[in-house]
């Protein structure tokens, strides 16, 4: 087996695939406009609750910080946990799904607990799309078995990630966007 085909025979990380990929670009554009409305509900919803207790409301108050981490992980799992995702996700047409057995609450408290704080969120994020397996999903999400999958309205175009053909993109996975079987817990992404 030749070098390049050895390449292509090993699995692909988001960073590695979602430039050749417009789809998945699009998924993670997606997910960013998302998770800011989120954070802009979660912000406003802070400060009335800071402003009701008579909390000093400013960025760097940390009564204020705090009902952000707190209101923020338990905003996005009650939520996805409920309807299966945020109103950012809802108005972005995206939703999160368990890749074995039913979403529960524990499986959204695990993957939202990066969203204690912006920075931990970009390092889930990060280290997610650095790993080899689904390029959708942040670390967290692996921990959780769960991933973040478009609504009917874009899943069209979400199966086209990895099908495009510019340069290697063509050899690399083709998307899925439900799990193979309930309960088997293979990725298809992988």
């Amino acid at each position: 087996m030749s070098e390049e085909e050895q390449m292509f025979q090993r699995r692909h990380t988001a960073f590695e695939m979602i430039e050749h990929n417009r789809p998945l670009r699009e998924h993670w554009v997606r997910r960013i406009f998302a998770i800011l409305i989120d954070y802009l509900i979660v912000i406003i919803t802070a400060g009335i609750v800071g402003f009701i207790l008579g909390f000093d409301i400013g960025p760097f108050s940390l009564k204020i910080n705090t009902i952000l981490a707190i209101f923020s992980v338990f905003y996005a799992s009650i939520m996805e946990w409920m309807y299966g995702a945020t109103i950012g996700k809802m108005a972005m047409d995206l939703k999160v799904q368990s890749l074995m057995g039913h979403l529960d609450l524990y499986k959204t408290l695990l993957r939202n607990l990066s969203k204690v704080h912006g920075l931990i969120l970009l390092v889930d994020t990060i280290i997610g799309m650095a790993t080899e397996g689904d390029p959708r999903q942040r670390f967290l999400d692996r921990l959780a078995e769960t991933t973040v999958v478009s609504t009917p309205k874009h899943r069209a175009s979400e199966e086209k990630v990895g099908t495009e053909s510019h340069g290697e993109s063509e050899n690399l996975p083709s998307p899925v966007n439900e799990p193979q079987e309930e309960g088997t817990g293979e990725n298809q992404w992988a």
